[in-house]
C-alpha cells in the first residue's frame, strides 16, 4: 500500500500534466505561439520527469540515472517558464527564441543571460562531474525500501539558490506586470501565473529538496502539487484573446497604452527592405486582441498579407486593376479597384456604418505610395483628406503607410501635413517623429517594486 499510494499520485500528475499541455498547445493563437510552446512544452516537461521519476520505482538498479533525467527536466522545464515569463513582460515583440536572445544582448539585459547560464550550469551538474572528477551529486538510501535518491548537500544548495532566484526574477517580474496592468483579465492570470510558478518551484524546494536532506522522503507529493498549479496555469490562459490581451505590443512599442492610441490616425514611414510588415502586424494583432473590428487595404501579394494571410478576423480588401466595381468573393474578402477613390470612399464609409459608434474599427491603408504613382498626387491627396475627415470618430483608428524611398521631399513633407502622429520604420526599428498622445513611463515606482518584494 506504502508503494501503491505515491504511484498513483505520480500517475495522476502525469496524467494531468499531459492534458493541460495538450490544451495549452490547441488554442489557436496564430501570433502568441511562442507563448503557447513555452507554456505547453513546461508541461510536457513536467509530465516527463514524472514518468521518470514512476520508472524509477519499477527499475530501482536505474534509479541515479533516472534521478537525473528527473532534475534535467525540471531544469528544462523552468527555463520554459522563465522564456515566458520574459516573453510577457520585457519582450512582447519577440517572435522567436531568437529575436528574444537577440533583444536581451541588444538591450543589455545581464540578469537574463545570467539567469538562463546558471540553468544550463544545473543541468551540467547533473550529468557532468561525477563521471569526469567523481564528485557525487545524489545519495542512494536503500534502506527503508524502496530506493530513494537523495541529494548531496553542494547539489541540494544549487538547486536552492535557484528556487530564490527564480523567485527574485521571473515571478517578481509577472507580480510587477501584474501590478501596473489595468486590464483586469491580464491581472488576475498574471498573479495566478506567478503564484503558479512560487508554488511549483517552492513545493519543489520543501518536499524534494529541504526534507530530503532530514532524510524525509515525501514521493509523489510535489507531483500531485506541480501538477495543481499547471492546472491552474491552464486555466488562467484558457482564452486566447487573455494571453493575446498581454501583447499591445505596438502601443508598448510606443511607450503607451492601448487606449492612448484608440481614435489615432498614423502615417507610418518605412524602408521596403526592413520587416516593416511587423509593425502593421502588431497594430492588427493589438485591435484584435481588444476585440475591435480590421479592415486591411492592400494588394494580395503584398507582405502586409502574407505576415497577416492566417488571420481569419480581418476584413480584406484586396486592390485590383482588373475590377471596376467591389467584388465581394468570402465573408472576408473583397476586390476593390486602386484608382477609383470614390468607390473606395464608399467602401470605408460602409465599413463605418456597419459597426456603430459603439464598436470600435480600425482601418490599414498599404500602401500610400501606389496610389500615388497609379494615379496622381493630387487626387491621392483629396482622398486622403476625405479619408481623415470621416474619421472623426475617437472609435476609429487608423494606419497608413508611406514608402519613403520612393518620394521627394515635396510630396513627404505634403502628406506629413496631414497626420498629427507621425512614425519612421528604418533600420528594423520604429522611431516616434511627431505624436499627440501624451507618452507615459511603462515602470512601476521602486516604492512599489519594495512592496512587492517584501510580500516575496
Amino acid at each position: 500500500m506504502s508503494v501503491i499510494a505515491p504511484l498513483a499520485l505520480n500517475f495522476a500528475a502525469l496524467v494531468t500534466g499531459v492534458l493541460a499541455g495538450i490544451f495549452i498547445y490547441r488554442q489557436k493563437m496564430s501570433y502568441f505561439t511562442n507563448a503557447r510552446v513555452y507554456m505547453a512544452g513546461a508541461c510536457f516537461m513536467f509530465s516527463g520527469l514524472v514518468g521518470a521519476a514512476i520508472a524509477s520505482k519499477f527499475l530501482p538498479q536505474f534509479a541515479v540515472e533516472l534521478e537525473r533525467v528527473v532534475v534535467t527536466l525540471a531544469l528544462l522545464s523552468s527555463f520554459l517558464v522563465f522564456l515566458l515569463a520574459l516573453h510577457i513582460t520585457r519582450y512582447p515583440q519577440a517572435k522567436h527564441l531568437r529575436k528574444l536572445f537577440f533583444l536581451a544582448k541588444e538591450k543589455r539585459d545581464y540578469k537574463f543571460f545570467i539567469y538562463s547560464a546558471y540553468i544550463w550550469l544545473g543541468i551540467f551538474l547533473t550529468w557532468i562531474p561525477q563521471f569526469v572528477g567523481g564528485i557525487r551529486q545524489f545519495v542512494v538510501e536503500t534502506y527503508p525500501a524502496p530506493v530513494v535518491v537523495g541529494y548531496a548537500e553542494w547539489f541540494a544548495l544549487y538547486l536552492m539558490i535557484l528556487v530564490v532566484c527564480s523567485w527574485a526574477y521571473p515571478c517578481l517580474e509577472l507580480l510587477l506586470f501584474a501590478r501596473k496592468t489595468t486590464n483586469k483579465l491580464v491581472k488576475r492570470s498574471s498573479q495566478i501565473f506567478a503564484i503558479s510558478s512560487i508554488g511549483i518551484s517552492g513545493g519543489s524546494m520543501v518536499f524534494n529538496v529541504a526534507l530530503n536532506l532530514l532524510g524525509i522522503y515525501t514521493s509523489g507529493i510535489t507531483s500531485l502539487l506541480t501538477a495543481f498549479f499547471f492546472t491552474l496555469v491552464a486555466y488562467a490562459f484558457k482564452e486566447s484573446t487573455v494571453l493575446s490581451a498581454y501583447f499591445d505590443v505596438f502601443s508598448r512599442r510606443l511607450g503607451v497604452t492601448h487606449e492612448q492610441i484608440v481614435g489615432e490616425k498614423f502615417l507610418l514611414e518605412f524602408d521596403p527592405r526592413t520587416d516593416y510588415q511587423t509593425v502593421v502586424q502588431d497594430f492588427v494583432l493589438e485591435a484584435i486582441a481588444n476585440e475591435e473590428t480590421v479592415a486591411v487595404f492592400t494588394s494580395k501579394e503584398s507582405a502586409v498579407h502574407r505576415v497577416l494571410e492566417n488571420e481569419k478576423r480581418v476584413l480584406w480588401f484586396f486592390f485590383s486593376p482588373t475590377v471596376s466595381a467591389p467584388l465581394k468573393v468570402s465573408e472576408t474578402q473583397t476586390f476593390v479597384p486602386p484608382d477609383d477613390f470614390s468607390i473606395l470612399l464608399n467602401v470605408v464609409h460602409k465599413v463605418l456604418k456597419e459597426n456603430n459608434s459603439r464598436k470600435r474599427v480600425c482601418f490599414v491603408f498599404d500602401n500610400l505610395s501606389n496610389m500615388i504613382m497609379s494615379s496622381d498626387f493630387g487626387r491621392t491627396y483629396h482622398f486622403l483628406s476625405y479619408v481623415l475627415n470621416m474619421f472623426t470618430s475617437d472609435n476609429a483608428t487608423a494606419l497608413f503607410l508611406l514608402n519613403a524611398n520612393a518620394h521627394d521631399e515635396k510630396v513627404l513633407s505634403s502628406v506629413r501635413t496631414l497626420f498629427i502622429n507621425q512614425l519612421e520604420y528604418k533600420k528594423s526599428a520604429l522611431h516616434v517623429v511627431k505624436k499627440s498622445f501624451r507618452e507615459i513611463e511603462m515602470v512601476v515606482p521602486l516604492d512599489e517594486e519594495s512592496k512587492i518584494k517584501q510580500h516575496l
